[in-house]
């Protein structure tokens, strides 16, 4: 197991163990959540209070006009309690960064504290999602402290990718959506899941399965990526 691998699967459970201490983080109960199979052999998940209780209700608003502008005023990721951080990634060292390291870093002073100051411009949150469909289910904002939008590039996916490398799980997705899909915070943000904790019947997301035409492919310092549309 990789160290980003067994770092959700022990910072999960430290945050069931506050759960049951305090009840704060998550906001919705995931044994309320229905499960239904479907005739494909695939399950349907559903819990009522998932929509219901959104950090951000302008879903409507969202909805039409997809592309905003970043409003510091709202909720952001910026807000979060510091239970919700789990670690930090460091993408562009391939690096998994604990919340104690964080600190460290963040209190040391001098000349090396300056030094470190360039890679901690690299390093992203991963964030417990709040209304979880799933174990481990989580949040990766990009670059924080920059406030942007929920827009994404090709150099997004490029830089996110970097994921991939740090997790040994075949089983991990990285997934967007934009506002107007159903993402109600406008600051850049992606969701990473295991596909086996998904209750799915299959290792695969049924989009995996629908026909596809390659974009185009990256290297990995590892690997070879390939991108593909539907």
């Amino acid at each position: 197991m990789s160290e980003f691998d067994q770092s959700v699967e022990t910072s999960w459970a430290k945050v069931l163990e506050l759960e049951k201490e305090d009840n704060s983080v998550f906001k919705i109960d995931q044994t309320e959540t229905i499960s239904r199979k479907l005739p494909s052999g695939r399950v349907l998940l559903f819990n009522p209070k998932t929509n219901t209780k959104k950090v951000c209700p302008e879903l409507k608003e969202a909805s039409q006009e997809i592309f905003q502008l970043f409003d510091e005023n709202k909720f952001n990721f910026t807000k979060v309690k510091p239970e919700e951080i789990l670690f930090y990634v460091d993408l562009e060292n391939e690096e998994v960064i604990s919340t104690e390291e964080k600190q460290k870093r963040d209190a040391e002073e001098g000349e090396e504290a300056l030094e470190k100051e360039i890679s901690e411009d690299y390093l992203h949150p991963v964030i417990i999602n709040a209304r979880p469909v799933a174990p481990y289910h989580l949040l990766i904002p990009l670059s924080i402290d920059e406030g942007l939008p929920q827009v994404i590039s090709l150099d997004l996916i490029n830089l996110l990718l970097q994921v991939f490398v740090l997790s040994k799980n075949p089983n991990l997705r990285i997934c967007y959506n934009s506002l107007g899909a159903a993402s109600s915070v406008n600051h850049l943000h992606f969701q990473t899941i295991y596909t086996d904790k998904l209750m799915l019947g299959s290792d695969k997301l049924p989009i995996e399965e629908a026909e596809t035409a390659e974009l185009y492919s990256t290297p990995l310092e590892n690997d070879e990526v390939d991108v593909f549309t539907v």
